[in-house]
This record gives structure tokens, C-alpha cells and sequence, in this order.
């Protein structure tokens, strides 16, 4: 391709191939399977015809297989506003920065001047908060059949999947490190599954975004751009879709992946004392969690997304927390058994963080 050449192919999913046009138009353009293709498409008609929520990759038009009844999308169009890349990048940039600028001066210095180094990030990740909730608010008002309440269904469901998750994650720990590793570790994750599980929830099931991370997520200036969902076509028949606040525990998560990413980073670099680096990592991810929190309720608050409070809800959203790392800790033990050891204890480590910090706004 020429370097001059008005078209960029990049990165998308893995049956799709995205080609930006002059930075303002995006062709998705299916090469496999048609899953993700038709829940971009599904979702993006969705708020284009709605018009509420601007905050997304605006649909142009589509090409689709029709089949009888059946459509297939073969292509989906969207406009594309200015934008300095994904949050991933923004995030994990600035975390570095700050942390090997950090190792330069004296912990208690830093730790006093946090709200004024972390201020302008602080901002933009509340943004991303309320963002999120006006994206959920406005997919709930567009659901094509509605929207229906949680259910005890629902609850043990969701709460069998992450102890399966579990129970399979656990194995693995056990056949990759030392037991001793994992005392006392099985007994809190189970507890906190169960109780979630067994407790009460009163939000909603309704469409959402599917596969929300900082990855999915525009920096536009302050603000952002949310793109490419994941919620599978299904989700929009009657009585289907997933509670939105699957998506805040699925940013909470890469949230907590930046941190760990831009720790090792750091420390990488030889500069300063490992303990220091994790301590300020970690006051980065409770203020940065606490700030999407915060500027989610601002907006959601009495939309019964989540019942009365969110505090009441906040079991369900460290729920998916835990079966998303779970998750994430299953394939990353498969595709690196053997190869890196350390790794099990740090992965061992972020398990126990995120038992002791849980879910706070």
C-alpha cells in the first residue's frame, strides 16, 4: 500500500477485516464467520435510527446476503469523528509515565500530590463512566422488544458459570505451582460467588455492548467513542439480551489489566523499589474504578439498570469481575503452561487483590 494511500487497513476481529478511509469512514468487511459483523451491524442501526446516544461510530449503510427470511451482513459503513486511538493505548501510556516519573521522587511527595497528577485522567475515565450509562440508557429505551427484570434464573445462572470458571481456573493453579499458593483462596472465591448467587438483584436485562474494554473504546480530546459491539443478534429477540452492568465489570477488568501492564512496564525499567511501583499502581486502579463508578451513577441512577443503589448491586458486578479474570486466567494458563512460572503467582496475586479491594465506587 502506498504510504500516501487514503486507506488503512487495521486490526479488527477475528472474522472481520476494518479499513479506515481518510480517518472518517470505516468499511467492516466480514472474511469469516458473520457473528461479530451482524451484532455491529444490530447495534449501530439500533442507535442510528434512535439518534439519543452520538458517541459511537455512526451507520452509513450496509450490504447484506439476504436469504429468504435470513440476512447475512457482508459489509457495514460507518463515520468515523477525530480521535487520538484507543483508550487501551491512552491509559496504559499514561500509567508508565506516571509511574517512572514516580520512582524519581519520594513516595510520601507523590502520594500528596495524587489528585493533581491523576486529575485530567481521573476526569477522562469518568467520562468514559458516564458515557457507558448514557450508552445502556439509551439501548434499553431502543431494545426492539423491551426490556424484562432479572430473575432468580438469571442469578444462579450466572453464578454457575463463574464457579465453573472457577473450579476449572483452580485446577490448573493446582498443576502449574505449589498448593500451599492457593490456601484459603478457594474458600474466599467461593464465598463471594455464592453470595452474589444467592443473593437479591433488581436489575434488568437488556441490550448492551457484549465485549466492553478499554481496546473497544475511542479517545475523542475528553471525551470518547465507543465502538465495535459484541452483543450476539439473538440478544435483541424478545426476553433476551444481559444485564449492563456485564459491561462495567468488563471495563473494571481492563482496568485492572492496564495497572498490571503498566506496572511490569515500569518496573521493566530497574527504576526505583517494586513495592513502591505496586502500591501506586494500585491507588491508580481504586481511584480510577471508583471515578467510571461514579460517573455511571450520575447518570443511571433511577433507571433501575441495577435496582435502587448500585452499592446493593455491586455483588453482581464483581461477579462478572471474577468470571471475567477467571476467564482470562484459563487461557493465558493453557497457552503459557511450563513456559513462564512466575507468572502463576502473580496471576494468584491479582486473584487475592481483587477478593480484599472488591468493587467500590
Amino acid at each position: 500500500m502506498p504510504a500516501n494511500a487514503p486507506w488503512q487497513v487495521v486490526p479488527g476481529d477475528e472474522d472481520t477485516t476494518v479499513v479506515l478511509v481518510e480517518q472518517v469512514l470505516r468499511l467492516k468487511v466480514r472474511r469469516g464467520g458473520a457473528t461479530s459483523l451482524a451484532a455491529e451491524l444490530g447495534i449501530s442501526r439500533l442507535l442510528t435510527e434512535q439518534g439519543v446516544f452520538l458517541h459511537f461510530p455512526r451507520l452509513i449503510g450496509a450490504l447484506e446476503l439476504v436469504d429468504g427470511d435470513h440476512r447475512s451482513p457482508l459489509l457495514v459503513a460507518e463515520q468515523l469523528s477525530a480521535h487520538q486511538g484507543d483508550a487501551w493505548r491512552y491509559v496504559t501510556h499514561y500509567l508508565q509515565r506516571f509511574l517512572e516519573d514516580a520512582q524519581l521522587r519520594p513516595l510520601e511527595e507523590t502520594q500528596q500530590m495524587l489528585e493533581q497528577l491523576h486529575g485530567a485522567n481521573e476526569a477522562w475515565v469518568h467520562t468514559l463512566g458516564r458515557r457507558t450509562g448514557e450508552l445502556h440508557l439509551a439501548l434499553a429505551a431502543a431494545a426492539p422488544w423491551g426490556v424484562r427484570p432479572v430473575d432468580a434464573a438469571d442469578l444462579r445462572r450466572w453464578s454457575a458459570a463463574t464457579r465453573g470458571h472457577a473450579a476449572a481456573a483452580l485446577a490448573q493453579l493446582r498443576a502449574a505451582g505449589p498448593a500451599e499458593q492457593l490456601d484459603g483462596l478457594e474458600r474466599r472465591l467461593l464465598q463471594r460467588i455464592d453470595a452474589a448467587g444467592n443473593g437479591r438483584f433488581e436489575g434488568l436485562i437488556a441490550p448492551c455492548h457484549g465485549g466492553y474494554h478499554l481496546g473497544r473504546v475511542l479517545v475523542a480530546q475528553n471525551d470518547v467513542i465507543i465502538t465495535d459491539f459484541q452483543q450476539h443478534p439473538a440478544a435483541l429477540q424478545p426476553g433476551a439480551g444481559d444485564t449492563p452492568l456485564r459491561d462495567v465489570a468488563g471495563m473494571l477488568c481492563s482496568l485492572e489489566r492496564a495497572a498490571q501492564r503498566s506496572l511490569q512496564a515500569a518496573l521493566e525499567l530497574g527504576l526505583g523499589q517494586p513495592p513502591t511501583a505496586r502500591l501506586l499502581a494500585l491507588e491508580w486502579l481504586h481511584r480510577s474504578r471508583g471515578a467510571l463508578l461514579r460517573g455511571y451513577v450520575e447518570v443511571t441512577a433511577d433507571h433501575g439498570l441495577y435496582g435502587p443503589t448500585l452499592q446493593q448491586a455491586l455483588p453482581v458486578a464483581e461477579l462478572f469481575v471474577l468470571e471475567t479474570m477467571l476467564r482470562e486466567l484459563r487461557d493465558e494458563l493453557a497457552a503459557d503452561v511450563g513456559q513462564h512460572p512466575g507468572r502463576v503467582e502473580q496471576r494468584i496475586a491479582r486473584l487475592r487483590q481483587q477478593l480484599e479491594s472488591g468493587v467500590q465506587p
